[in-house]
């Protein structure tokens, strides 16, 4: 019987891999949307970091809701 990719140590690395750098390109959305909606602000990589768990559009809602960048802090 196959066993899963999945259930191999090398199949959980990359999967790992893949997840971490879904996350980061996520984060890297995220705050892309925060500097055009708000500008350059050194705290935007942490408060994108910060709403990277929520869902797409709880993400999105938070973000063109704001009244300004404090909002989400």
């Amino acid at each position: 019987m196959p066993v899963p990719i999945r259930e191999t140590p090398l199949g959980r690395e990359w999967l790992e891999e893949g997840r971490a750098e879904g996350r980061e390109a996520l984060v890297r959305a995220t705050a892309a949307m925060l500097r055009r909606r708000f500008g350059s602000d050194p705290r935007i990589d942490a408060v994108a970091a910060g709403l990277v768990d929520l869902s797409d559009d709880e993400r999105a809602a938070r973000i063109l809701d704001a009244p300004d960048l404090d909002a989400l802090t």
